[in-house]
Parts: C-alpha cells; sequence; structure tokens
C-alpha cells in the first residue's frame, strides 16, 4: 500500500497533529506514505523518514503551473503511488487530473461541510470514495453527490488523549474558559459577554481567553472595556498549537454551529476540558449531559445558565469531561483511523481494477 496524500497550507495548520499521527500509524502498519505538501511546510520536523516528501508547487508563479504539475508527476511517477488520497479540497482538482494521468484511483476527504455552489467536481471513472470527517459532513455529501452516495464514508479524526483530565485538574487555580473563533460579527459575542458580566456580578471567580482575529476585533475590545469585563476577558490571537494552550484550562465554548471536523472541539476533549457549545452541528460527537452542555448561543439567559452550571457544579463538570476522553479514546482513536483509511484505500484498488477489466458499456 503506497497512498499519496495532498494538503495545502490550511490544511497542515489545522491538521499538523493529525497528519504526524497518521504517518506514524502508516509506518507501523507496514504502508509507505508520500505527502505532497507546499515546499513551506516543515515536513522533516514533525514526520518520519519512512514518508517521501514531496514539495508542491516548487514555483509560487502562475505562469509555471505546468511546469510545477510536470515535476509532481514525474515524482510521482518516480514513488509508484497505489492511490491516490486528497485531503484538502483545493487539491480536488489537481488530485483528479493526476489520478487520471496515472490511471489510479483516488479518494476525497471532506473536513468541513461543502457549498453546493462550488463543491469539488470528481472523476465518476477514478474517484472510489468520499472520505467525510464527521456524521454530518457525510450526510452533506450524500445529498450534494446523488449519484455517488453508496461510496461516501466515515473517518473520523484521530487523535491521542491525555492522561490526565484538564478540567478543575488544579483544585486551587482560578476557572479558566477558551472560546477560538473569528472576530468578524460583534453581535455574536454579545449575549455572552452579557452572561459572562451576569456571573461576574454573582461574585462567580474565573477568567475566559478569546481566541481569534476578525474586523470586529477593536469593537469586541471596547465593548468588553464597557461591560468592566477587561480584567476577567481577555481577546488573543490565534496561537499554535492549540492543543498545548488547551490543556491548562477548564471548560472549552463553542459559539458558532460546528461545520467543519470538529478540530477544537476534539483537542479540547481530547486533554479533558468540559464543553459547553451551541447545538447545531454536533449531530455524531457531543451527547447532551454526557459530554457537553448546550446552549442557545442568542440567548443570554441559557448561555448564563449553562456556564453557571459548570462553574457551581465542579463534580458533574470534570465528570462530563472525563466522559469526553473516554469518547475520545473509542471513537476517534488513531488506530481506528489508520485502519479504516487502510480499509478504504484497498477498496479503492480493487474498485479500480474491477472498472478497468470491466468497463461500463458507453
Amino acid at each position: 500500500m503506497r497512498p499519496a496524500l495532498f494538503v495545502d497550507t490550511a490544511t497542515t495548520n489545522r491538521y499538523a497533529h493529525s497528519l504526524r499521527r497518521l504517518m506514524v500509524g502508516f509506518a507501523s502498519e507496514g504502508c509507505q506514505p508520500a505527502l505532497i505538501c507546499p515546499p513551506g511546510y516543515e515536513a522533516g520536523s514533525v514526520l518520519g523518514p519512512s514518508v517521501e516528501v514531496i514539495p508542491y508547487p516548487l514555483f509560487k508563479i502562475p505562469l509555471f503551473y505546468w511546469r510545477n504539475k510536470l515535476i509532481l508527476l514525474e515524482r510521482l511517477a518516480a514513488f509508484k503511488p497505489t492511490v491516490l488520497h486528497c485531503f484538502a479540497p483545493s487539491r480536488a482538482g489537481l488530485t483528479r487530473k493526476l489520478a487520471i494521468e496515472l490511471g489510479l484511483p483516488y479518494v476525497l476527504t471532506f473536513h468541513s461541510q461543502p457549498n453546493s455552489l462550488c463543491k469539488p467536481s470528481v472523476s465518476a471513472s477514478h474517484c472510489a470514495a468520499l472520505v467525510a470527517s464527521s456524521t454530518p459532513i457525510g450526510d452533506r455529501l450524500r445529498k450534494l453527490y446523488r449519484l455517488m452516495a453508496d461510496s461516501v464514508m466515515q473517518v473520523n479524526i484521530g487523535t491521542f488523549v491525555d492522561d490526565h483530565c484538564a478540567c478543575f485538574n488544579e483544585p486551587d487555580r482560578i476557572t479558566s474558559l477558551v472560546l477560538v473563533q473569528s472576530l468578524d460579527r460583534i453581535n455574536d459575542f454579545e449575549p455572552l459577554l452579557n452572561a459572562l458580566r451576569h456571573l461576574m456580578l454573582d461574585g462567580r471567580e474565573f477568567v475566559m481567553a478569546i481566541m481569534g482575529r476578525g474586523r470586529a476585533d477593536r469593537r469586541l475590545h471596547q465593548r468588553i472595556k464597557e461591560l468592566g469585563l477587561n480584567e476577567l476577558v481577555t481577546v488573543v490571537g490565534p496561537m499554535r498549537p492549540l492543543r498545548n494552550i488547551l490543556a491548562g484550562a477548564d471548560i472549552f465554548v463553542q459559539l458558532q454551529p460546528v461545520t467543519d471536523a470538529f478540530t477544537n472541539v476534539l483537542d479540547a476533549m481530547s486533554v479533558g476540558m468540559a464543553i459547553a457549545s451551541c447545538r447545531q452541528g454536533t449531530e455524531g460527537i457531543l451527547t447532551e449531559n454526557k459530554t457537553a452542555l448546550f446552549f442557545d448561543p442568542h440567548d443570554e439567559l441559557s448561555l448564563y445558565a449553562t456556564l453557571q452550571k459548570l462553574l457551581d457544579e465542579r463534580e458533574n463538570t470534570r465528570r462530563i469531561a472525563l466522559a469526553s476522553q473516554e469518547y475520545i479514546r473509542r471513537e476517534h482513536s488513531v488506530s481506528r483511523m489508520v485502519e479504516e483509511l487502510i480499509a478504504v484505500y484497498s477498496m479503492a484498488q480493487d474498485w479500480f481494477k474491477k472498472s478497468v477489466e470491466s468497463p461500463e458499456p458507453e
């Protein structure tokens, strides 16, 4: 099994941890992968020696598109992959063309729900499977790609669970909350800020970090100061690796509907944070009162009640965090991800071999 995985800059930034674990898992199963990644990605520092790293594009000039593609085609031909795996939608077109030219099957992974107007086109003769990294994404793919509905498969992102539970791990430490999202609209934060103000006035002790960047950044700082929360709420830019930051906090707040592969939520669950989330888009991963508490992100009272319960009922809050870690061990283990992907690759090779031997009549 010699898969060639295609990633872009956004994928390497967001899923670096999962990619590293995936490559290690492939090596342990005797699977020799290649990673087609941007030249600036320091793959050598995170990937093992068994991984063939192929930089693309070598020349970041539009006029050199065909030259870049030719170099990539030559490197792939020398590597002799058995299947291509597109790990980033921006590389879907490139993967499709290379699969056709090399006469190989390919699979396409979606980490977020594609838009119906700009969904990646697929080759019916070479695309063996559409891989969804969550249940809502899989449901969306079956609607958008009706002719390939039976080829949609779910492979959860794999991660490791920390040995300790971060939530209230240090009883004497002030409770800390973390929110990660883009700062595009100040109205998105208004109910949360008002809920935090009421918690402060009620005498609750906590600090909160809002991590993100966007056009509402300055207005958010101003609003925090107006509500007298500037000593409790801090706004900082995106930080990497996020997992290390989360490991030192207690409660993770998911304010926006989840439309991607739950990366931030998975990281928070794996380190043992208690999750407070809006309900939309959490199907298949968060269960009310078991792995999370839900709230209405537009309702100040709903946010207040949920956060108050997490702050006051510490034993129950820690129980939720521990249940989240157990869920990740069971459903999002790295070994399971590797086994399921290898099974997808094997299926793709068998499917393509049969389709070549018995082509459908025109």
